[in-house]
């Protein structure tokens, strides 16, 4: 109706039959009051008049996390708009800025337990899903079922769907010579034992396949693609040295081809968690030995890569590439074991299971706590390894002061909101 705000899952868990026919309600929207759309990467967007038909803008209107070619094209008539957000706070902010009460997920038949699964996608919809004031569900027989969070009661839909259109097959580009070479380069940076993500794109699912040759890699990633699900049937991926989730491969949504769909259909060890989980910096820093390999649209002289925009033109999104390339304490592993740098306490409530004798922030600066969900925070403070006590004392006591300063408690309340959900 209008003034509703439906939010959906995509990829393989795209609700194609409902989103052919959304523009059938058209005729009873208000144009003062249209519908909003939470949305992002339409994999089947031409088919779908809400996607092509710029009359409609009226009567819907799109807020996307990441452009593609879909919203490329209807974005010079204003009905889409880009919302800039880290993968890791895409369900905090979608409901920070307006909730959806309309919930809409492509799921898996129904299991002798009572339950569906939206294997594909759980980049937002866990906490949209607890938060609506209807749900539906669009059932496919072709959608994998998966343990995780991705399993939804029955009883909790409104409305069932049933589909059994086909799901979508991501085509990468052919692997040439030129990225065939660039693969071999860059997989001599993983060895046996490593944890890996792999990003969108035809670079790192080739370099996911110039790596059937390593042992015991661990999965810890936003997408699982077509050349994980071959590591994973080739005994590549054990995660045996994983610190986070240790004999799980855990990724938050699947978007391959049909081999990969029917391959991890019921898998024992492979596990879906939502994008808050996976893309948290603070779950990533956790694994030791991790490597991040994902595509960029541009690189300049300086070394400064661009993945989201080409020049002034927004082509695609922030996506989760951030989450995983931001410093962390991760990447400081190898210095905190040799004893070069002593972290002074990690921006969290609570203390790493990877390093547990490192101090939670909240211990030191008991203020902080309401101040740690603000994105793009510092995750750890760290000095070298030499610095005097002393030293140590006065940065610590300069967070007390700064924490204790209305004009940041100001700046925070009218920069960065409080939590809008709850876990569940």
């Amino acid at each position: 109706d209008s003034g509703d705000c439906i939010v959906w899952s995509i990829h393989a868990s795209e609700p194609r039959l409902f989103l052919r026919n959304l523009h059938r309600i058209a005729d009873r929207i208000d144009p003062k009051n249209p519908v909003e759309l939470w949305s992002c990467v339409a994999r089947w967007g031409p088919e779908y008049p809400i996607y092509t038909d710029t009359s409609l803008k009226d009567k819907f209107h799109h807020q996307t996390f990441f452009y593609d070619g879909n919203f490329r094209k209807i974005h010079p008539s204003g009905m889409s708009t880009y919302f800039p957000v880290n993968l890791h706070n895409y369900g905090q902010e979608l409901h920070r800025c307006k909730r959806p009460n309309v919930v809409v997920v492509g799921v898996s038949p129904m299991d002798e337990h009572g339950y569906c699964c939206v294997s594909c996608d759980l980049q937002w919809e866990m906490e949209s899903f607890y938060s609506a004031d209807k749900i539906i569900y669009e059932v496919n027989p072709k959608i994998p079922h998966l343990p995780g969070e991705c399993a939804l009661p029955v009883a909790m839909a409104d409305v069932i769907i049933e589909s059994d259109l086909s799901l979508y097959e991501l085509q990468d580009p052919p692997i040439g010579e030129a990225e065939k070479a660039v693969a071999g380069y860059a997989a001599e940076m993983v060895h046996d034992g490593d944890c890996i993500q792999l990003g969108f794109g035809g670079i790192p699912n080739a370099i996911g396949f110039e790596l059937m040759n390593r042992h015991d890699l661990g999965i810890h990633t936003e997408q699982i693609g077509a050349s994980m699900a071959h590591m994973i049937q080739n005994g590549v991926v054990t995660n045996r040295y994983k610190n986070l989730d240790r004999g799980w491969s855990v990724g938050t949504f699947i978007i391959a081809d049909n081999f990969t769909y029917e391959y991890l259909n019921n898998h024992p060890r492979v596990m879906m968690r939502r994008g808050r989980y996976t893309n948290d910096p603070l779950n990533i820093a956790q694994q030791d030995n991790f490597v991040s390999i994902n595509a960029a649209l541009q690189v300049d002289l300086q070394g400064q890569v661009c993945a989201e925009a080409m020049g002034l033109k927004q082509f695609s999104g922030i996506g989760g590439q951030v989450d995983f390339t931001n410093p962390n304490i991760s990447t400081l592993g190898g210095y905190i074991e040799s004893g070069d740098v002593k972290p002074l306490a990690v921006f969290s409530d609570k203390r790493m299971d990877a390093y547990p004798d490192i101090p939670a922030f909240t211990e030191t600066v008991p203020e902080a706590e309401k101040y740690l969900n603000i994105p793009y925070t510092l995750l750890s403070f760290v000095v070298n390894n030499d610095t005097s006590q002393e030293v140590v004392d006065v940065l610590k006591a300069a967070s007390q002061k700064v924490f204790a300063d209305p004009e940041w408690t100001d700046f925070v309340k009218q920069k960065a909101a409080d939590p809008v959900y709850e876990e569940y």
